[in-house]
């Protein structure tokens, strides 16, 4: 597991692996949100980090077109985050 590192889809690398120093330092402004407890107990964090991952290298996608083997930022997020079921949490929590 890389606890110092931040996933992310940018516009000019597409889906990287960021050291979250560097992250910090080009992005001094950002959101930082949390999974609810109730949503976050039906989530194997570390099976969505490996989704997650599935992405890397993929290029960014500026039309946020799913399924086009590309990414948008939220889209990395939504593709991630499955439930033990294999549901979108995001989709779960509205």
């Amino acid at each position: 597991m890389h606890l110092d590192s931040v996933l992310e889809a940018e516009p000019k690398q597409g889906v990287i692996r960021k050291k979250l120093e560097v992250f910090l330092k080009e992005n001094p402004l950002f959101d930082i949100m949390r999974l609810t407890p109730k949503v976050a107990k039906k989530v194997d964090i570390q099976a969505s980090i490996k989704r997650a991952e599935k992405h890397l290298g993929e290029p960014y996608d500026f039309s946020y077109t799913a399924n086009n083997g590309a990414m948008y930022c939220s889209e990395l997020v939504y593709e991630a985050f499955l439930d033990t079921k294999g549901w979108y949490i995001l989709v779960q929590s509205l």
